[in-house]
């Protein structure tokens, strides 16, 4: 298997990080978010980036993920977090996009803490 595989599919490394590698899988995603919304983006644009960015760490996700599975001997690998990448992009379509500083922290954090919850269930 290439490296390059796990690279993608770890989302850069960050599964390979200790302690709940799913929440450091969907800490880009969230961050992005805030980012998006500090930089008042419209909200078509937000929507657009986050649907680009669950529809790439998807196809990621489905095309790679089968030969990391397979070379780590793992079912459900703690490192290949692509999925939650998706997954916390996804979670925030659904949340309001506002302007507000401090609701934007609000909205990262309950929109992060409500797909980790669902994750591991």
């Amino acid at each position: 298997m290439k490296h390059w595989k796990q690279w993608y599919t770890s989302c850069f490394g960050m599964g390979f990080l200790p302690w709940a590698p799913g929440s450091w899988g969907s800490i880009p995603s969230t961050l992005l978010f805030g980012l998006l919304c500090v930089a008042e983006m419209p909200p078509w644009a937000v929507t657009m980036v986050l649907i680009s960015i669950a529809a790439v760490a998807s196809v990621i996700c489905v095309r790679f993920s089968p030969e990391v599975i397979a070379v780590a001997g793992d079912e459900d690998p703690g490192q290949i977090v692509c999925d939650e990448v998706a997954g916390q992009a996804i979670t925030f379509l659904a949340l309001p996009m506002i302007s507000d500083e401090m609701m934007i922290l609000w909205t990262m954090g309950i929109g992060f803490f409500v797909y980790r919850f669902f994750d591991t269930l």
